[in-house]
């Protein structure tokens, strides 16, 4: 269970300095995942907080992004035990991505409007220290 979490933990951090960390760092996901289907991440090699830019750039996941995610998340899923009789695969959905986009700029720490979470669920997640 824990290296569930740790899985999903890293592909929310791959999404958001770049999914091409993915092929890199997880050998197992490398095989499934082509390299060719990341999209390059520019990152600074420097510690000095002065090299940090105060302003942050627009990130997006692209197609190709996209689908590696999914893929490998319905390839998690799909290796529970015991094994769902109806495990449905997750699909990308711009308008769920563009409303959580929406909420996360708007830097409220609660869970979102009511009327989304008819249908699906949102965590909250804070880590410090290691």
């Amino acid at each position: 269970m824990q290296s569930q979490l740790f899985a999903v933990d890293f592909i929310l951090l791959c999404m958001s300095y770049g999914a091409s960390a993915l092929s890199s760092t997880i050998p197992a996901a490398s095989g499934s995942l082509s390299g060719n289907n990341f999209t390059s991440a520019t990152q600074s090699s420097g510690t000095d907080s002065s090299s940090f830019s105060r302003s942050r750039r627009k990130r997006f996941i692209s197609q190709n992004d996209m689908l590696a995610i999914l893929d490998y998340h319905n390839k998690v899923r799909g290796k529970v035990f015991p094994p769902a009789a109806n495990m449905e695969y997750m699909v990308w959905d711009d308008t769920l991505a563009k409303t959580s986009e929406d909420w996360a700029h708007a830097c409220l720490w609660e869970h979102g409007p009511s009327h989304l979470l008819r249908f699906l669920g949102q965590n909250l997640s804070v880590r410090t220290g290691r």
